[in-house]
């Protein structure tokens, strides 16, 4: 792999996951901080994420349509940006809900497509290199703007992350113009091999426990910040949750293979589903913002490894044809539909009966999806797919 090659997708993702960093975890404080109720704060959270379901199927069928990745992804970096400037000036419930869908509409599909990029000008094995500068720059955007905040406004998350936006434009603006040739599929057969997949079983099974598990998840990310806020946290402490979390990331990525090649791969996936189930019901009783900054160690251990088992299972229950649409579905169910519908029943919960309450909730449904992951009964082939 060249030197060069390298040091430019490392710091792409480095500048690219520290902005998104800057805005996930602060742009839920800034929304309570003008006011707005946990009601209408998830309602903004779970619009913009449902933008995550359409914007990734959409940019990538017009990169696969030009044959030319680093412009849709320059395109949909601009657009980013511009949301976010948008959104910096909007203080009406009605325009920050269109203006992060459409933030969300360009942000989502910059990471598949980054990826698809970087494998295919690298071996497969510098991928986890390359990418682990993401999990490094998540936690450092995280923990620089909750220093930065400190004794400034949460408005200033958008200056921050205009300015990291810009700088990943400068890298992107330097992609190799590797021309990629794919082959187009009507919107007809795209359904139909949708319908395929999810006649399986096994794959409609993982779906749920997909769509449980990070729909709370997704109520976890977009109140976690207000929750710690309501405990007394500072915003260097709730920046600091952040970047824990991130850091962890990285040698559970880096121990992930030996793990789940000696692991049978439901197990690993109720494992994971009850570390999260535990850990947010003690969350729900805590009265210290400092167990919880603690207990985020644990947090992205659990993270890790339900997305390592996660992806290996979509791929390992898609047919040879069909493991890029099942990688799609995994990404619209699991972190599209289920974070939009997670901030939205957060929200509520959170408004009605408490942020005490809701983490609670989210404890008991991750809980359920590991039990449905224990019982899961397959047929003796499937039930014996291993991560190997």
């Amino acid at each position: 792999m060249p030197a060069q090659m390298y040091s430019l997708f490392s710091s792409y993702y480095f500048i690219f996951f520290a902005a998104f960093g800057v805005m996930t975890t602060l742009f839920p404080i800034y929304l309570g901080d003008l006011g707005l109720s946990n009601e209408s704060i998830g309602q903004i959270m779970a619009i913009g994420m449902l933008a995550s379901i359409a914007g990734p199927p959409i940019w990538g069928f017009v990169s696969d349509y030009l044959h030319n990745r680093p412009q849709v992804i320059l395109v949909c970096q601009l657009g980013a940006v511009g949301a976010s400037f948008l959104l910096s000036c909007s203080y009406w419930y009605g325009l920050l809900v269109l203006f992060y869908f459409g933030f969300n509409f360009f942000q989502a599909a910059i990471s598949p497509l980054s990826d698809t990029l970087v494998l295919h000008n690298l071996a497969t094995s510098s991928y986890g290199r390359v990418r682990l500068w993401g999990s490094i720059g998540f936690a450092a955007g995280a923990l620089l703007c909750g220093q930065m905040l400190t004794n400034l406004l949460s408005a200033r998350i958008f200056s921050a992350n205009i300015l990291l936006g810009l700088a990943t434009l400068v890298c992107v603006s330097f992609f190799p113009k590797t021309k990629l040739v794919t082959t187009l599929t009507t919107v007809k057969e795209t359904v139909n091999n949708v319908r395929r997949l999810v006649s399986r079983k096994p794959f409609r099974r993982l779906m749920l426990i997909l769509l449980l598990v990070n729909s709370a998840y997704g109520a976890y990310s977009s109140f976690l910040g207000l929750y710690l806020n309501q405990l007394g946290a500072s915003r260097l402490e709730i920046g600091f949750a952040w970047t824990i979390a991130a850091l962890v990331e990285v040698p559970v990525f880096a121990l992930g293979d030996k793990i789940y090649r000696s692991t049978r791969a439901w197990n690993l996936l109720a494992l994971a589903a009850l570390l999260f189930g535990v850990r947010w019901v003690i969350y729900g009783y805590m009265t210290n913002p400092t167990g919880i900054l603690l207990l985020q160690v644990s947090q992205s251990v659990s993270f890790a490894l339900f997305y390592l088992v996660s992806v290996q299972l979509v791929n390992a229950y898609s047919p040879n044809d069909l493991k890029a649409i099942g990688q799609t579905v995994f990404g619209s169910v699991g972190f599209g539909l289920s974070f939009a519908l997670g901030s939205l029943y957060g929200g509520y919960y959170a408004e009605y009966f408490g942020l005490h309450a809701m983490f609670t909730l989210s404890g008991i449904v991750a809980v359920a999806a590991s039990i449905i992951a224990v019982n899961s009964k397959f047929s003796e082939a499937e039930s014996s797919a291993s991560l190997i």
